[in-house]
């Protein structure tokens, strides 16, 4: 081959040629070196990138812990709860088999809906011995006049003079939306036992009876069912429930609690640890020791509607 090419471009040319294709792999060998090399400490500096994100994920998850624990408190909470545990009126509470039962509701412009919905399901209940204590956000609208119209003794209505403050953020004002309303229906309450309840979800019928019965049996400081979830856009339903209670799984409207635990507040600030206040709540009486008790049946039906 090279004798054929040196006939046809001479020996001058072979030389050329050859000289040319050596530079020209010379060159491809130089460059593949150099991106090999560029290619290796690029790898090295992303991997110590890596280590350093990671680095600050365990501080920024630590930070969390600490931020969490200081809201939580759950020392004191623990102190206090044993202290109620040791009272006259702690077992009191469980001797009374027919107590006064106060279910709490925060709201803000859903008058329409407490009051054909809501309002009328605890009504409907067949546990009969109940006062339904509802609080306003500064409600603009016609809430109050309507309450007054159903001309109940056992429902009282309460308004804030100004509106409560949220965060600007829609997710983090969903967190902690009504909780300032939600702690002043349990200051106002005078019932033995504490019925959280949603302006815009329904009981069922036995709601009271059922858990009251669950708690006084199993001597329960807390006791939850399970509710409905209803799909508004959807139309779609599932079971909220688990045991032991789980984010996502729990919801305060299938519950009650002994008034006597009145020191677990809703945490108005729960955004700050990225909880939903009704979990929030939950959750620190979990850790703190509730005796938490369920059943698993629906007891309510609560009315959810996506963002998106």
């Amino acid at each position: 081959m090279k004798k054929l090419i040196s006939k046809l471009f001479g020996h001058n040319k072979l030389q050329a040629i050859q000289a040319n294709t050596q530079a020209i792999q010379d060159q491809v060998k130089y460059q593949t070196e150099v991106q090999q090399k560029a290619l290796a400490e690029t790898t090295e500096r992303l991997q110590e990138i890596d280590k350093r994100l990671q680095e600050q994920e365990r501080v920024i998850l630590r930070n969390e812990r600490v931020i969490r624990s200081n809201r939580d408190n759950i020392p004191h909470l623990r102190e206090k709860l044993l202290a109620v545990r040791k009272t006259k009126d702690y077992q009191q509470v469980f001797k009374n088999k027919s107590p006064l039962i106060s279910i709490r509701i925060a709201t803000y412009n859903r008058a329409d809906i407490l009051t054909t919905r809501t309002i009328p399901s605890i009504l409907a209940q067949t546990y009969k011995n109940w006062e339904l204590i509802i609080v306003g956000d500064h409600c603009p609208d016609d809430t109050e006049a309507k309450i007054r119209a159903i001309n109940d003794p056992r429902i009282r209505f309460y308004d804030f003079p100004f509106r409560n403050p949220y965060p600007d953020d829609p997710q983090d004002r969903w967190f902690s939306a009504g909780s300032p309303g939600m702690n002043k229906g349990v200051e106002l309450s005078t019932g033995d036992w504490i019925a959280p309840q949603d302006d815009d979800d329904e009981f069922e019928p036995d709601h009271l009876e059922v858990l009251l019965k669950t708690a006084l049996e199993g001597q329960y400081e807390m006791v939850y069912g399970k509710l409905k979830q209803y799909n508004t856009k959807t139309k779609v339903e599932k079971d909220i429930w688990s045991y032991p209670p789980q984010i996502g799984q729990y919801s305060s409207q299938a519950a009650i609690y002994m008034k006597l635990l009145d020191f677990f507040e809703y945490d108005t600030k729960s955004w700050v640890v990225a909880e939903p206040g009704d979990w929030n709540h939950c959750r620190r009486m979990l850790e703190a020791g509730v005796n938490i008790g369920t059943i698993e049946k629906v007891v309510g039906k609560m009315y959810f509607t996506p963002k998106i």
